[in-house]
């Protein structure tokens, strides 16, 4: 009779709904570009495995606004509310449904699908993080060189590609481009030359397969090329031994930065001053290194930049400054010595008389 009763009562969890069961997610997935994936999701009951074939399972992009990734109910995959980018690359294990298997086979991986998916079944979910590790870097436009006749040399550079991408200028023809690899990845560059017009704007573009990214740049921004020169032309330098430079760049709109560099590319500490709005000037005072060779650039565009060599001449060495501190005190002294006594001597003669 007992067991009659504990039979009852199981029934009655059953079909009340009462019976226990939760949703196991997988580890975060990181894949490559056009690779296939499984996103792991299992259901379970006190770690035993509980059959789903006759669930619904829903995968969706929480996201992207829940976009349906795969749809499976009635025993089939329901395609009608499936996202078109999904379509024809996802399948469940159907085989192993009875085990309570739920998990997601992506196919041909592509940038787009990276994301957080979720596996929602009977009312219970989990969440997966895909990664697409092998996705180069969106386009960077750095500014080459200018001149005053308003002549602009760019360069577009993507970074970290598995496969071979497209760089490319909408409107315009890039040349020079070049390819070259780093640690097993691809990077691409490539330069274009324009004229500062009314146009202004130059867009590039770098392409994957599916996937696209793309960058725009407004050369009405791009103001004058660093220049440098030093505070005092007498060639006299200063008594600590150092040169003062300065170095000035004017147009750049959003506002440009400069950056003294050494010899060895070590930042040095500058004095900023702007004025006039759009002028900016930095100060410093340098000293001898190894190769008196120093560098000024924009910091925005670190290409554009500028050195100055300082003639080791120019450099007044502390000793000597030293030296010369000391011997024109001796020389003073000395010549104050002299006029004392012999204002002394013709005082006494003069006292004689």
């Amino acid at each position: 009779m007992e067991s009659v009763w504990v039979m009852t009562l199981f029934l009655h969890w059953s079909l009340s709904g009462a019976w226990r069961f939760r949703l196991q997610g997988g580890d975060d997935v990181v894949a490559d570009s056009g690779s296939d994936v499984t996103l792991l999701c299992s259901l379970k009951s006190y770690n035993l495995s509980v059959s789903t074939v006759d669930m619904e399972v829903m995968w969706t992009r929480p996201d992207l606004n829940n976009r349906v990734v795969h749809h499976y109910k009635n025993k089939t995959d329901q395609t009608g509310d499936q996202d078109p980018s999904y379509r024809g690359r996802t399948s469940l294990f159907i085989e192993e449904l009875h085990q309570g298997n739920t998990s997601l086979l992506l196919k041909k991986v592509q940038w787009s699908d990276q994301g957080v998916y979720k596996c929602g079944v009977q009312g219970k979910d989990a969440t997966v993080q895909l990664t697409v590790e092998d996705i180069g870097t969106a386009p960077e436009i750095l500014v080459l060189s200018t001149d005053v006749s308003g002549v602009i040399s760019l360069l577009c550079e993507t970074t970290g590609w598995k496969f071979e991408p497209e760089v490319l200028w909408l409107g315009s023809e890039g040349n020079n481009s070049l390819l070259y690899k780093h640690s097993g990845r691809i990077n691409v560059s490539s330069i274009i030359t324009v004229q500062k017009t009314e146009t202004n704007c130059c867009t590039c573009v770098v392409q994957e397969g599916e996937q696209r990214m793309e960058t725009s740049f407004n050369v009405s921004g791009v103001g004058t090329h660093p220049e440098i020169r030093e505070w005092y032309t007498d060639n006299s330098g200063d008594n600590s031994g150092g040169v003062h430079l300065l170095c000035e760049i004017e147009g750049w709109w959003p506002e440009a930065e400069l950056q003294w560099l050494d010899s060895r590319r070590t930042e040095l500490y500058s004095v900023p001053e702007q004025t006039h709005g759009d002028r900016v000037v930095h100060h410093i005072t340098v000293y001898r290194n190894e190769d008196n060779i120093y560098y000024c650039r924009v910091k925005q565009h670190p290409m554009m930049e500028t050195h100055i060599y300082i003639f080791g001449h120019r450099f007044i060495q502390m000793k000597y400054v030293i030296i010369g501190i000391l011997g024109t005190g001796v020389v003073v002294t000395l010549v104050g010595t002299f006029i004392f006594l012999k204002c002394r001597a013709k005082g006494q003669k003069d006292s004689l008389h």
